[in-house]
């Protein structure tokens, strides 16, 4: 290669020669972004470089991260002074063009709180523009800034500029800031040097100490604060890394939380000697303070003898003042603060918080905000799964600092409830003094033939019956109500019937007090019809009524003449026996459940709507949910909800003609992909912490024998309590289950398809009924939306017009090839049904519950591990009943009948239904538990 001649070329040659250009033109980029881009022109002021680099150092008041054994000046100089204050800006305030948004109906009394300095103004408007983004421009909830100084007009003019909200700045009185006079300094600074001398942060920082003795025990006292129910601490220098669509502020007000957190951790033990010790002589002084439902588990391995040092990270918290203002903890800080532990020690606010949170509130109470993307450094909380895709989150989830496997020093998972919390059981009520009869010797065979006697009767009903008066069908009942005058005579005599609509029983027995609300029994008359084609398969006729020594056979054994002739017997045991109710007992027993009860049970509903108006009943029990042992205990599972209901008809209709001649998709060859379609594209099953199921599963997950569950399923589900992620997994292996599956997700059956009248024509029109189950979640108008969607798209590929529930929903352009109709009928389409209220609040959950354990435990069958007790969890129904009329009456619907699977020998709605009678005593038993409950003083 050729050399060049002059040593100019020969040095614009070298890759010496690019460096003045790239500093050339970096200066020039710098210059040009800082004039047209003033936020870049802040981010790269040497001023805010200076401050980034000395906040890598630092981290606030109760920060346990290990950083280098100590700063290069002394915290106890640099923490809390303030920067030279730069000039305002001159002119007037400039107008924000900021994005509109609709205000929400209804906000909480609430504020976000700064405790800051005037040098933490750029971290502060960092925090502030994440707030802002992701939250607060939608809620406009307010800003109180504090310092113990005041702020400078700087700090005002950029904060202010950064909100529509209310902004106040406030200055600390010196009495709440200051180390107290009376705090021997000459031991306190002795300490200090030894906290200084072994490498504890802050160790020798009086600031510090000021800062967390305020935020433990003067902040909520602040003036500015008193007009304020709830608080949103927020340090300089987070990130907020997710949409919040929902207000916490609300969620805590709504759910009577006192204290929310993201982010759980340990104490530095050294700087919290005494703490336990000092908390524990104030237990023992003021035990009325402490609930029995406390969080002590977060706090304490071994019962409350020692700390855990777990603590709740308060730089971030949402809590609510008027508990911090309560007596229980105003009288536990002062206490506190006259140990000295804020300065001899290093007591931060945070394990104060912490401790007094879990101690004096109970522990659902405390709230971990999972759906909050944080980080304040070093400490990040990042959302998983569903809520990390929802909320558009930014933040890497395998980050987030509460990940187990990630980081062991975090203590979320002391905060996690246990499933038994969730599961809670109450005590088994017993009524064995009224239950003793039913063990006498012949009494089960004397059940037996009671039930026997009813099922001899064939009171089916049929789809297609005709009305009351001009169907023959319906005359079996006038047989069926004489057997029942006959064999319940006490009944009949003490208890005023009233017929409606001609075979509908509706008995009253009138307690003595009238104010009180009426409990209501439901049962159903009617029986599914026996396939004459399925008679040879029985192996008792099929309306025989046959007592084997076991079993009593026949149809309706099961569904639910046991049902009607248990809560018959039990009446009539009571009324043998001298009973008298305080409170009403009603007895409402329908004719045509199996077809919908439009002429049974709708008029029952309504005549009682007469009778007692809207909300006039305490509770329902109706037939339902029974109880199960494959998970070697049992469990009792009330129904407390009913799924939705809906049949869409769809009908394609395209030009008819000959077969010789045939276009390349018929109606039939349409409406065969559409349905597909359907199936192939599932609707997505979700579940819910609300949902029934869902309680069903922490219930199993609490009591189950060990080998019941895989144990890292069991764990799953635990974490699925507060881990979007867990519930995901739990979701996806329940979903195996087609059976479980049912009753959560929304389902689709194809069950009736018709089109076509000849081989050599080409169908004209072609329909498919899909029978669809709602989940609870979900709605009749989110099912129509779904389809209506699906239908435009295929109208579109086949050039149809669609009509979708009423709608015009057409993609295509006219002319139209064809059409398809989507429709349903309003009188058989049944929405979600409410959900029955459970938990310790509930009481008509708490009398059921109880009586189902007591029942229980006065039988000899079904005993799992020599166990007297069953736990009784929540579930659903996934189809519906005759209480889809009575949602009028009361909050408190159950459906329950109270019976194993093994109870029945081959199911109901088959051949070979049949009712073991020993179960049928213990359904006896239950109906009278339950009345007798009911009739407490103060049970409901």
């Amino acid at each position: 290669m050729a050399k060049y001649s002059s040593p100019a070329l020969q040095a614009l040659s070298s890759p010496r020669r690019y460096i003045p250009l790239a500093i050339i033109t970096l200066i020039i980029g710098h210059y040009l972004l800082t004039n047209i881009h003033s936020g870049y022109g802040e981010a790269t002021s040497m001023s805010r470089l200076a401050e980034s680099w000395r906040k890598v150092a630092e981290t606030t008041c109760n920060s346990t991260v290990f950083l280098p054994p100590k700063p290069s000046v002394s915290s106890s100089d640099s923490y809390y002074l303030p920067s030279q204050p730069s000039p305002v800006p001159s002119g007037s305030r400039p107008v924000i063009e900021v994005e509109k948004f609709t205000p929400p109906a209804r906000k909480a009394n609430a504020a976000f709180v700064f405790l800051a300095r005037n040098s933490d103004l750029a971290g502060v408007m960092q925090s502030m523009k994440h707030m802002e983004d992701r939250f607060n421009k939608k809620f406009d909830y307010p800003y109180v800034f504090l310092n113990d100084v005041p702020f400078d007009k700087r700090f005002k003019y950029h904060t202010s500029l950064l909100t529509n909200a209310n902004v106040s700045y406030g200055v600390i009185e010196s009495s709440h800031w200051n180390q107290p006079d009376w705090i021997n300094e000459e031991q306190a600074k002795a300490n200090r040097q030894w906290f200084k001398d072994n490498n504890i942060i802050y160790g020798d920082s009086v600031p510090y100490r000021n800062m967390c003795r305020f935020n433990s025990g003067f902040f909520f006292r602040h003036e500015l604060l008193k007009q304020y129910d709830y608080y949103w601490r927020i340090e300089p220098d987070v990130t907020f890394f997710c949409d919040l669509n929902e207000d916490p502020f609300l969620f805590m007000q709504d759910n009577k939380k006192v204290y929310g957190f993201t982010i759980a951790l340990y104490e530095f033990p050294e700087t919290i000697w005494t703490l336990w010790n000092a908390t524990r002589e104030f237990i023992q002084m003021y035990p009325q303070y402490v609930p029995e439902d406390n969080a002590m588990a977060f706090l304490s391995d071994d019962g409350g003898e020692t700390y855990n040092n777990c603590h709740f990270w308060s730089n971030f918290e949402i809590g609510d003042l008027n508990f911090w203002r309560s007596e229980a903890y105003t009288k536990y800080f002062d206490f506190l603060d006259s140990k000295g532990g804020f300065y001899y020690e290093r007591w931060g606010d945070a394990p104060v918080h912490s401790i007094a949170a879990a101690l004096f509130a109970k522990k659902d109470q405390i709230h971990f905000f999972e759906n909050i993307g944080y980080r304040h450094n070093p400490f990040e909380h990042c959302p998983t799964g569903r809520i990390h895709a929802q909320n558009k989150c930014w933040c890497d989830e395998a980050n987030s600092f509460d990940n187990p496997d990630n980081d062991p020093y975090s203590c979320l998972y002391r905060q996690t409830p246990e499933p038994r919390d969730y599961c809670k059981q109450v005590e088994a009520f017993d009524a064995s003094n009224w239950t003793a009869p039913y063990d006498a010797d012949g009494f089960e065979a004397k059940a037996a033939e009671l039930l026997g006697g009813a099922v001899r009767i064939p009171t089916e009903s049929f789809d297609n019956m005709g009305n009351v008066g001009d169907d023959d069908h319906w005359v079996v009942f006038d047989k069926l109500h004489k057997y029942l005058e006959e064999k319940f005579p006490r009944v009949h005599k003490a208890l005023e019937l009233e017929k409606v609509n001609t075979y509908g029983l509706l008995f009253t027995w009138k307690g003595s007090d009238s104010s009180l609300k009426p409990m209501v029994l439901m049962g159903h008359q009617d029986v599914v019809p026996v396939d004459p084609r399925t008679v040879d398969q029985w192996k008792q006729p099929p309306f025989s009524g046959y007592y084997d020594g076991t079993y009593v056979w026949g149809r309706g054994s099961g569904d639910d003449k046991s049902g009607v002739i248990g809560i018959l017997a039990t009446v009539e045991s009571l009324l043998e026996r001298g009973f008298n109710p305080t409170r009403t007992l009603v007895l409402s027993f329908g004719y045509d459940e199996e077809v919908g009860g439009p002429r049974g049970a709708k008029p029952l509903a309504e005549r009682l709507l007469e009778i007692y108006g809207e909300d006039g009943v305490a509770f329902i029990v109706d037939e339902g949910g029974s109880a199960t042992t494959d998970k070697g205990v049992a469990i009792a599972r009330p129904a407390v909800g009913e799924k939705g209901y809906m049949d869409v008809t769809i009908e394609v209709k395209t030009p008819g003609g000959h077969s010789s001649v045939p276009p390349a998709h018929t109606s039939i060859g349409i409406i065969s992909k559409i349905i597909v379609d359907f199936e192939d594209n599932p609707y997505p099953v979700k579940l819910h912490r609300s949902n029934p199921m869902y309680t069903l599963l922490q219930c199993e997950a609490a009591y189950a024998a060990p080998d019941a569950l895989v144990p890292r399923f069991r764990k799953a589900i635990k974490r699925s309590l507060v881990s979007d992620k867990a519930l995901e997994f739990v979701t996806k292996v329940m979903s195996m289950d087609y059976k479980w599956k049912a009753f959560v997700g929304t389902t689709q059956a194809v069950d009736i398809v018709d089109g076509g009248v000849k081989a050599n024509a080409l169908p004209e029109q072609a329909k498919a009924l899909i029978n669809h189950r709602i989940a609870i979640e979900s709605s009749i108008a989110d099912v129509q939306k779904h389809i209506a969607i699906k239908l435009a798209e295929w109208g579109k590929t086949f050039n149809l017009s669609v009509e979708a529930f009423g709608n015009d929903v057409s993609e295509g352009k006219a002319p139209f090839y064809g059409s398809v109709v989507a429709s349903t009928t309003s009188t058989t389409a049944i929405d979600v049904a409410p959900a029955s209220p459970t938990g310790p609040e509930a009481k008509p959950w708490n009398v059921l519950s109880s009586s189902i354990r007591g029942a229980y435990r006065d039988s000899k069958n079904h005993k799992v591990a020599e166990s007297d007790d069953i736990i009784v969890s929540p579930s659903l129904m996934s189809g519906n009943t005759d209480t889809k009329f009575y949602w009028k009456l009361t909050k408190h619907i159950f459906r329950y009948g109270h019976h194993f699977a093994s109870d029945l020998y081959n199911g109901a709605h088959t051949a070979n239904e049949a009712y073991k009678a020993s179960g049928f005593v213990d359904m006896i038993k239950f109906y009278t538990t339950l009345i007798v409950n009911a009739d407490q003083p103060d049970a409901l």
